[in-house]
């Protein structure tokens, strides 16, 4: 009779880590079908060697907190240390038996609060109203952002304006934006296109040639890299037709032929 025989392992002990393959049965238990022993776990043995890199979160004693890892660094060798909050750092640890981290080397990469570290950061993309202005930080949906280094289109942003985020999370959960795109009407909604001269322009209003007259707010795309927006200047406009009244959405100067 022919047969196969599998590797013979010896049955695993409480602290060992297994791979369990099982099914689920109608009751709800499981029926094991195999169990491969991972880890010989012991007492206070290292199960598994680990690498990685990550912002220092949080400190308490020889405690930190990278990439949400709790790492204990009492062991540690500290290399550019000392080790700080906001701190860029490579971690080389010893993942033990009850699956805490203990660390046998630290080493400080730079700290992000210098500009450094944002590859390990949450990447953000949020869109939200502007509820108050602050000089370059906007609280938008109730969110501090910092847009002192951003990008800025289709502005300028007011308080009331929508606006969409990118950036990256920082530690005290505040965004440093990279790009502020405020939300403009659709040009494909406009019910209204002509092309005429400017007769007359008031305070918020243009008034052109063929009688029609436009009104001009802060979501108004003005195009002025063909001549200057002023009376006797021809345009194209595209505006929205609210119950009888006109509302740019864009105003394109003419070159004159």
């Amino acid at each position: 009779m022919y047969g196969r025989c599998d590797e013979v392992r010896r049955t695993p002990e409480p602290a060992d880590f297994c791979h369990v393959e099982a099914l689920t049965l109608s009751d709800g238990s499981l029926l094991v079908v195999e169990i491969e022993l991972q880890h010989d776990g012991g007492s206070n043995s290292g199960v598994e060697e680990v690498e990685f890199q990550g912002i220092v979160e949080a400190m308490n004693g020889n405690m930190i907190t990278v990439a949400g890892m709790a790492v204990d660094i009492s062991a540690a060798t500290i290399e550019n240390g000392p080790v700080g909050v906001g701190d860029v750092v490579k971690v080389e640890a010893t993942r033990m038996a009850d699956g805490s981290l203990v660390a046998g080397k630290i080493e400080v990469k730079g700290s992000a609060d210098s500009g450094g570290g944002d590859e390990y950061r949450p990447q953000v993309e949020f869109k939200g109203k502007v509820e108050a202005i602050n000089g370059n930080v906007y609280t938008i949906a109730g969110i501090a952002v910092d847009a002192s280094s951003a990008a800025i289109e289709n502005g300028p942003i007011a308080v009331g304006d929508m606006v969409e985020v990118e950036g990256v999370e920082q530690a005290d959960g505040s965004v440093l934006a990279a790009k502020l795109d405020k939300e403009m009407p659709a040009e494909e909604a406009a019910q209204v296109e002509f092309t005429a001269t400017i007769q007359s322009m008031g305070a918020d209003t243009i008034t052109c040639d063929n009688g029609m007259t436009v009104t001009v707010d802060g979501n108004t795309i003005i195009d002025e890299s063909k001549g200057m927006l002023e009376i006797g200047a021809k345009v194209e406009v595209k505006a929205l037709d609210q119950n009888g009244s006109l509302l740019a959405l864009s105003i394109k100067v003419e070159r004159e032929d």
